[in-house]
């Protein structure tokens, strides 16, 4: 498995194990059903920078990787008040499961999350208003393994 894999992976469980399992998607297009309680959506995203550092001797060149993947948090409800409150609290706890470990356990160097847009609300066809933040989940790391 590659560390970009494994990284997300790890995300992934993490946002399962604090926000349930019902809760958690990955790479999920635009749900036609909120579950009660919200949905936070984990996208793979991609390479948002790297550098290659070429040293002596065989296999001996690293390569330092900024990956940017994305969550997306959506919340449903008539009221909203509701929906606004649901929406800040879900997407407050995803940023917080996140950076539980930034490092993933020493699996990357280090791990940000924060908001990346404004909150947008739309009316779901036949329900419920929704609510959608966008998160961008940033970790760099280090390797010699050209798959990464």
């Amino acid at each position: 498995m590659t560390i970009v894999e494994s990284a997300l992976a790890a995300i992934t469980v993490q946002l399962e194990t604090d926000l349930g399992v019902d809760t958690v998607a990955r790479n999920r297009v635009l749900p036609t059903r909120i579950p009660v309680g919200g949905l936070v959506v984990l996208h793979d995203g991609e390479v948002a920078d790297w550098e290659e550092t070429i040293g002596k001797g065989v296999n001996q060149n690293s390569v330092d990787v900024q990956w940017s993947a994305s969550l997306e948090v959506y919340f449903e409800a008539v009221d909203s008040e509701e929906r606004s409150t649901g929406l800040d609290v879900l997407k407050k706890a995803a940023i917080d499961s996140v950076l539980t470990d930034p490092t993933l356990g020493g699996l990357v160097g280090t791990m940000i999350a924060r908001p990346l847009a404004l909150d947008h609300t739309a009316q779901a066809e036949g329900g419920d208003t929704r609510a959608m933040a966008a998160v961008a989940v940033v970790f760099d790391f280090e390797t010699t393994d050209p798959a990464w």
